[in-house]
């Protein structure tokens, strides 16, 4: 900050506040500056005389004090308001529309990164230089580099918060957004030959217990995984998904049977349908041998095994895909059908396979279908054998 080069200092008897009007060096206008409720509040008085200066300040002084005797807000809503009120609103959204859990622990969690910044920050303070300065100051929290996608990502979440401000009238105008340069990068999946080696080693380990408890969490796992890669399910629809939910439509030859799916519950909210492929039926049927007195109720996935696949993957090596150096989860199961899908299905027309897969045109053209045409050879293109 430069250096005050003119300063004129006002006391306010009946409120025993000082107002200070003062020109810094570097800039032309006064500045005006007082506390109130135990903060600063300063305002530039876009004056270039003390005179036209000291009658702004004084009108916009008395104001202040006008305000806080009827108790209407001083300082303002904060960012914290803002971070609040989003989560409440996405919540209700979350219960009203049957979205999925996971996406309003999305939004915390971002929420939260922000909040490390940008916490007790009043709403009107967000400018464009606020949000560069956020932007460094990401960087130097991360301790390496980091991603423009997670940079993008981050101020998805914080237009978010600003739009729930502007919608509440807690401020008139959005403030520019810093331009970031994204990539479109597919999420980390599984090539032919890699989930074949994955579902090799998930067997072996089914096999190499004599545990009931730990056996059957293998085979759930296992049953999981390709259900999972043949209906190109997120996680959560796959764990909310039940047997009332599922038809299996059987054809000869077995590979032409599929599965229709309804009442997909979770991030594009509830109600959602899709067809699963074959491998989908033969586990439903495995399922429904496992269980001979399931009810169309029950769950066809009661558990989540999210850390026995993080323990096959390192078993198998395939934790991190070493072209991308991400690191693999369960998300990449759907990816992976999705890939199949957009690889064995070249003629299919791209909105049936976006409608099919709950996405959009959009996403299949950004993601998938442009990851194929970089890195994919017509030999790779041929259809995988599911050998289960």
């Amino acid at each position: 900050m430069g250096k005050i080069l003119k300063e004129k200092k006002i006391q306010d008897k009946i409120s025993g506040r000082t107002l200070h009007i003062f020109l810094r060096e570097h800039s032309k206008y006064f500045h005006a500056r007082t506390f109130i409720d135990g903060k600063r509040k300063q305002i530039s008085t876009k004056n270039t005389t003390l005179n036209g200066a000291g009658q702004f300040a004084k009108e916009w002084f008395q104001d202040l004090i006008s305000k806080k005797r009827l108790g209407i807000p001083i300082h303002g809503h904060t960012f914290n308001d803002a971070v609040q009120g989003l989560l409440n609103y996405k919540q209700n959204q979350q219960k009203l529309e049957g979205k999925s859990i996971y996406l309003w622990r999305d939004y915390k969690t971002k929420c939260d990164i922000l909040s490390g910044f940008f916490k007790g920050t009043s709403l009107e303070e967000i400018t464009p230089k606020k949000m560069e300065d956020y932007k460094q100051w990401r960087i130097n929290q991360s301790g390496s580099s980091i991603s423009g996608n997670t940079l993008n990502k981050d101020f998805i979440t914080l237009r978010q918060l600003l739009k729930y401000a502007q919608r509440q009238e807690w401020i008139k105008h959005l403030p520019i957004f810093p331009e970031q340069r994204i990539q479109s990068e597919v999420r980390p999946w599984f090539p032919p030959d890699q989930w074949k080696l994955l579902l090799r080693a998930s067997r072996k380990r089914i096999k190499e217990t004599n545990h009931p408890k730990i056996k059957s969490d293998r085979q759930n796992l296992n049953d999981f995984m390709i259900f999972m890669v043949h209906s190109c399910l997120r996680v959560g629809e796959c764990l909310s998904l039940r047997y009332r939910d599922v038809e299996a439509v059987r054809k000869k030859p077995s590979y032409k049977s599929f599965l229709r799916m309804r009442n997909i519950n979770g991030k594009r909210g509830k109600g959602g349908s899709g067809t699963a492929l074959f491998g989908a039926v033969n586990i439903l049927g495995r399922l429904k041998k496992k269980n001979p007195n399931y009810s169309n109720d029950d769950l066809l996935f009661p558990k989540n095994h999210n850390r026995g696949f993080a323990e096959l993957l390192n078993t198998t090596g395939l934790k991190i895909d070493k072209n991308s150096g991400r690191a693999r989860n369960q998300k990449s199961l759907r990816t992976t059908g999705i890939m199949y899908r957009c690889m064995n299905n070249k003629n299919m027309d791209r909105d049936t396979l976006a409608l099919h897969c709950r996405t959009s045109r959009e996403m299949l053209e950004r993601f998938y279908l442009k990851e194929i045409s970089l890195r994919w050879t017509e030999e790779q293109f041929l259809a995988f054998d599911e050998d289960d």
